[in-house]
């Protein structure tokens, strides 16, 4: 090489640029890892937020393009969201948490809220209020369980027309590739109704329950299996009776 293309070249070298494709390589090539070879963070306790979790999760939401957050309840996380700059799209059934979350998310950037009830098809359903301002709402009772465990109970039900994620999802000019599904023990319902529209999703954050804290819900394993039917790979898998684990599309 010449010296004065040698200069040249040397000149047009963006060091920065190199270490961010440095930097994607690295985080694309530990989601392969993950998701190639099965690979499984395994942790006793349920969600801590002084432990790993929290940072696995940001590992792979950092990543993502936008946020599918199906059971919004006030939008908690919506600062937390706009300081990743990521867009959302929440989806809260209860009307009365519906009217919070949107004025929670007002002033936020690039994120939308929708009113709906999301199951697995389109029918009339009861919404059980639970006494933590909803926060523990669900298509489901509380199970005698589920009162002495989280210390609540159902005060009243609201009867809700349901809708399904293939009906919600995709969103015009938005890619929703990270999915947060906190719905109360009707998870694999939801699932079930996004059958057309899962293959966007390269990342799902769910709640699992290995007890039945719920009137008839269906536990964490069937959950696991039907993700597992779409093509998720389970990466982090917390041992406990109620937690939130960590699914990738290996498909992608």
């Amino acid at each position: 090489m010449k010296p004065t293309i040698l200069k040249k070249f040397l000149s047009e070298l963006q060091i920065p640029r190199i270490e961010l494709y440095i930097k994607n390589l690295m985080k694309q090539t530990t989601r392969k890892v993950f998701a190639v070879f099965k690979v499984q963070l395994i942790f006793r306790g349920e969600r801590s937020e002084k432990g790993l979790f929290p940072h696995f999760v940001e590992f792979f939401l950092s990543q993502s393009k936008g946020v599918l957050h199906v059971g919004g309840h006030f939008g908690q996380e919506s600062t937390y969201y706009e300081l990743m700059q990521k867009p959302v799209l929440w989806i809260e059934a209860d009307p009365g948490a519906f009217g919070v979350l949107s004025r929670n998310i007002a002033k936020a950037k690039n994120q939308f809220a929708v009113n709906a009830l999301v199951s697995d098809s389109v029918r009339e359903e009861n919404l059980f209020v639970t006494s933590n301002t909803g926060m523990s709402s669900s298509v489901h009772p509380l199970s005698s369980i589920g009162e002495q465990a989280f210390r609540i109970e159902n005060t009243h039900a609201i009867q809700l027309t349901t809708n399904t994620l293939n009906n919600l999802f995709p969103v015009e000019g938005l890619t929703l590739d990270f999915w947060v599904i906190d719905v109360q023990g009707h998870e694999y319902q939801v699932l079930r109704g996004s059958d057309k529209v899962i293959k966007h999703a390269r990342w799902i954050l769910i709640e699992g329950s290995n007890k039945p804290f719920y009137e008839n819900m269906l536990l964490f394993s069937e959950v696991k299996s039907l993700l597992e039917t779409y093509g998720f790979i389970q990466v982090y898998c917390p041992i406990a009776d109620h937690f939130e684990a960590l699914f990738i599309n290996a498909n992608i």
